[in-house]
Parts: C-alpha cells; sequence; structure tokens
C-alpha cells in the first residue's frame, strides 16, 4: 500500500464525490513523485469520462478537466473495475462520511481494523462475495 485516504466532501452526489476523490488522489500521487499510477474505480461513468469517451455533465466538466490535467503530467492509466472489487475503499469513504474528516494512511498498520482486513484479502486475491437477496432468491457475486 502506498496510500490509503477517507475524503469528506460534504452533500453531493456520488459521481461527484468519485470525480473528488479521484482529484484528491493524482495530486496526492503527483506531489509525491508517483507518476506511473494504475487508478482502478468502480464508477465507470468517471472513467469513460476521463478517457473522453463520454461528456460530463456541466456539474462535473471542471473537475474532470482538473483531473485529465492532472492525470496528463505522467503515465496515468485508468480502469473501471466491478463494485466487489472496492470494498476497502467503499469502507474508508464510510469512515469519512460517518467522521465528516478526511485522514491520510500512508501505512497499512495505521488503518482502521476492518479496512486492514479487506486489504490483506484483496493483496492476497481473496474473493470478495456480495450475498443478496431478490425476490426469495440469494444470489452470490462474486468479486
Amino acid at each position: 500500500m502506498i496510500l490509503a485516504f477517507s475524503a469528506y466532501v460534504g452533500f453531493c452526489s456520488n459521481n461527484s464525490a468519485e470525480a473528488l476523490a479521484l482529484k484528491t488522489g493524482l495530486r496526492w500521487c503527483l506531489d509525491h513523485g508517483f507518476h506511473r499510477v494504475t487508478v482502478e474505480s468502480d464508477s465507470l461513468l468517471i472513467i469513460q469520462m476521463v478517457k473522453c469517451m463520454i461528456n460530463p455533465h456541466w456539474q462535473m466538466k471542471d473537475d474532470i478537466k482538473q483531473i485529465q490535467s492532472m492525470s496528463s503530467l505522467g503515465d496515468f492509466s485508468f480502469i473501471h473495475i466491478i463494485r466487489e472489487g472496492n470494498t476497502t475503499t467503499d469502507l474508508l469513504a464510510n469512515m469519512a462520511e460517518h467522521c465528516k474528516t478526511t485522514t491520510f494512511f500512508t501505512e497499512a498498520i495505521n488503518l482502521p481494523s476492518k479496512v486492514t482486513s479487506t486489504l490483506k484479502n484483496d493483496v492476497v486475491g481473496k474473493p470478495n462475495i456480495r450475498i443478496r437477496v431478490k425476490k426469495g432468491n440469494f444470489i452470490f457475486d462474486l468479486g
């Protein structure tokens, strides 16, 4: 792990929150000399906007342009991953919303224990399984 953070962004749409988090992460990478980075996000919409595959909504246009500008300063690649691959990130986002603070972690040992366990599972390639009930049937989604 190089960096994990939970960033409180206030009241906004989920897509705006994804873009603001992406800007925060890219800024940190550039400020700390990381210019070759693969960004994984479960927000297909944001990935498509950053890659100029679709036009951003007018409310997000400036944020997306800033992301594109920052990413042009290095070798940044943007990859869409399924939601189950983003469990650690979701926990950090929930933490920020609950605590109303922004916290940066540069060592895994400083992460909250619930986040540490999902990160360990990710590192060893252990799948995250989401179980949900749909019309009386269980559906297992492997992540």
